[in-house]
C-alpha cells in the first residue's frame, strides 16, 4: 500500500511523529469498510536492536542501514502501510527505499520532522542513557543543513 519514511535530525521527534501516523492509520482502518484488510507496521532502530552509537561511526552506520533495509524489504507489501522510523538523512538511502517501494508496487511518502538543532540537543539530554545519542552525533556535524527531498 505505502512506504512512509520519517526523516530528520537526531532527537527531533521522528519516533513521536511515527507513532502519531501509526495511530492515525490504525484507527482509520478499524473504522473504515472492512473489505481491504490493510496492516500498519512501524520499523524502527529500536525494533531492530540498532544501537544509537551506530551513527557515530560510518562503518557501523552502514551496517545499521543494511539492517534497516533488510527489514523493510521483508515487510514491504501491497497490503501494508510501512512506516520507517530511523535517521534516513542520507538522500541516496531514501532513493534506495523509493526504488524498492516502486519495485513492490507501493506508494511512497517522506515526512520531514523539523526542529531546531538547539531543541534537538535539549530533547536529547532529557532522554534516558540508552535512548540518548552521543553528543558529537547530536551536534549535527553531518547534518548541517535540512535534509533535501
Amino acid at each position: 500500500m505505502a512506504l512512509i519514511t520519517i526523516s530528520g535530525y537526531p532527537s527531533s521527534g521522528k519516533s513521536t511523529r511515527a507513532a502519531q501516523i501509526y495511530d492515525f492509520f490504525s484507527s482509520s482502518l478499524q473504522s473504515s469498510d472492512p473489505s481491504p484488510q490493510l496492516k500498519v507496521k512501524v520499523i524502527s532502530d529500536d525494533d531492530l536492536a540498532v544501537d544509537r552509537s551506530s551513527y557515530d561511526d560510518s562503518l557501523q552506520e552502514k551496517t545499521a542501514r543494511a539492517t534497516l533495509f533488510t527489514a523493510i524489504t521483508r515487510h514491504i507489501a501491497r497490503d501494508t502501510i510501512l512506516i520507517v522510523d530511523g535517521m534516513n538523512y542520507i538522500k541516496g538511502f531514501r532513493y534506495q527505499l523509493y526504488c524498492k517501494a516502486r519495485e513492490a508496487g507501493v506508494r511512497v511518502a517522506t515526512v520531514y520532522v523539523l526542529a531546531t538543532p538547539d531543541q534537538c540537543r535539549k530533547w536529547n539530554t532529557e532522554r534516558s542513557d540508552e535512548k540518548r545519542y552521543n553528543r558529537e552525533t547530536c551536534v549535527f556535524s553531518s547534518l548541517s543543513t535540512v535534509p533535501s527531498p
